[in-house]
Formats: structure tokens, sequence, C-alpha cells
């Protein structure tokens, strides 16, 4: 099953290293190929943009039903056309080449 995450990298509820911990999780259990992480301009944690969710939901079901899988880039660019359906100012904020620095850079190992 193909699993598609988004997260805000400046959101104060949960920090985007948490990120890292879970793509580690997915290598660590053989499961490396179906993550795709995508990271936004975001600093909300319940809500990024109308055009990002419905990017981001397209491009997974679009993975699960051809075998496609996106990339961050890809789905950075599917944004731009997907945000003149939704109000101007929400717009697409995708970072495609962010990577979340280890959780241990954020709070000390438990």
């Amino acid at each position: 099953v193909p699993v598609l995450t988004m997260h805000g990298v400046n959101d104060a509820v949960a920090f985007v290293e948490l990120e890292s911990t879970f793509k580690d999780t997915m290598a660590n259990g053989g499961s490396a190929g179906r993550l795709v992480q995508v990271f936004t301009r975001d600093e909300n944690h319940s809500y990024s943009s109308d055009a990002q969710y419905v990017t981001a939901m397209g491009a997974l079901l679009d993975w699960v039903a051809s075998s496609n899988k996106p990339t961050p880039a890809s789905i950075a660019s599917l944004c731009a056309t997907a945000a003149v359906d939704f109000e101007p100012q929400s717009g697409c904020r995708f970072l495609p080449d962010f990577q979340p620095q280890s959780l241990a850079s954020r709070v000390p190992p438990r």
C-alpha cells in the first residue's frame, strides 16, 4: 500500500523532524519504496491549503491506480495546475527539495 505524507516545515505541534523517524521506520521495515514525503512552507498543523490537499490526494490515488510513484517535484508541479481552481492566496507552497533533519537534532534521544 503506497503511503504519502504531507507536512508543514514550521509545524509547531508535530515537529517536521518526526518525518525523518517515520522514513527510517519505513526503511527499516523494508517499505521505503512505498513512501513519498512532501513538505510545505506551512506552520499550521491542522490546515495546509485546498490546492495542496487536492494535489497530494490526486497523486496518491494515481499512484495506487497506475503504480506511477510520484516525486515531491512532480507533486509540486501538479499543484500549480490545481491551484487555479482555488482561492489564489491559498496556493501551492510545496518545498520539493526539503529533507528534514533527524528528530535527535530537535529533541534529546530517549
